[in-house]
């Protein structure tokens, strides 16, 4: 039961309350596991593996990616049970990924415009 309830507190960064201890014993440490919360969308893959348009797809990739590295940041930077410290480094690694993302934007609907032709009006 201990062993399980350890395992728990890692998946979830809280030790349960009905972990087993022995009186006057402190609760045991753990080290919380760090997972990411985005997949890879698979037509972007498919895409880049194709070879057509392929500085497109994998500037949509990057983009996709760093968006989920933004919002994984954000979470960091908001968990209250970090140090103040902590949660101020973390929101500074989420405004240089919120900058680092708004460039990346920002070359795609360039190079987007880029590839589309113009059209033109008729008289």
């Amino acid at each position: 039961m201990r062993k399980l309830c350890l395992e728990e507190a890692e998946l979830t960064g809280v030790l349960p309350p009905e972990t087993p201890l022995e009186p006057g014993e402190s609760p045991p440490q753990f080290r919380r596991r760090i997972a990411t919360a985005f997949t890879f969308p698979e037509n972007l893959i498919n895409k880049l593996k194709s070879k057509e348009d392929e500085t497109l797809a994998a500037l949509e990739l990057e983009c996709k990616i760093q968006t989920g590295i933004a919002e994984a940041a954000l979470g960091l930077a908001n968990d209250g049970t970090a140090s103040k410290s902590v949660r101020r480094k973390h929101r500074n690694l989420y405004e240089e990924t919120q900058n680092r993302l708004h460039e990346l934007q920002n070359r795609l609907s360039s190079l987007k415009q880029q590839s589309q032709p113009k059209l033109k009006k008729k008289p």
